[in-house]
């Protein structure tokens, strides 16, 4: 797939800046939902994330990440929520961008998707773990790989479709990546 190119940069910032916001938004929009259960949320952020690694490659989801991290703990206040989302955001996607790297088009886009929510459920709830210095909570992980395991394919596959499409209005010839396939999915960098 063909990348944007530009000798400045400045199309590479304008993509980091549209994505960090759009992720941004999502988060604060999630944050204010109610929650089911304690630590259990849609990841409709990270469907951005996963986005932005399929379609522009590492270099390009980091800074989106990086930026939503600390935008989001900014505006939230909170040390404790924002130690939870640096432990679970930054292992998720060190795990969805080493899967990539390692699998390329052998792997599906929601297993990817699924494998960074557990990691992300996983790394919260060690972080939180070793906070209270309380392993009885670990007693809760299968609760949160459960939902991780959900969410995780749901947003694998709307990061999915949603590639497709803005690889068919840029007219890359793919229809579609909302099933997973590894010949619909996007190239990623390397």
């Amino acid at each position: 797939m063909d990348r944007p190119t530009d000798s400045s940069g400045a199309s590479r910032i304008l993509t980091v800046g549209l994505l960090t916001g759009l992720s941004l938004t999502l988060s604060v929009a999630e944050n204010a939902l109610p929650l089911p259960l304690p630590g259990v949320k849609p990841g409709l952020a990270n469907a951005v994330t996963l986005l932005a690694l399929l379609l522009y490659g590492p270099k390009t989801a980091w800074p989106v990440l990086i930026l939503r991290l600390l935008l989001a703990g900014l505006f939230s206040g909170n040390f404790f929520a924002f130690g939870c989302s640096v432990a679970g955001g930054v292992t998720a996607m060190a795990v969805m961008t080493g899967l990539l790297r390692l699998f390329g088009d052998e792997i599906s886009t929601p297993a990817v998707s699924a494998a960074g929510a557990v990691t992300h459920n996983g790394a919260q709830l060690l972080f939180v773990v070793a906070l209270l210095k309380s392993p009885a909570l670990l007693a809760y992980l299968p609760v949160l790989v459960g939902f991780g395991l959900v969410s995780g394919l749901s947003v694998g596959l709307l990061a999915g479709w949603t590639a497709g499409r803005l690889l068919r209005i840029r007219g890359d010839g793919r229809t579609s990546c909302n099933d997973g396939t590894p010949a619909e999915r996007p190239q990623r960098g390397r």
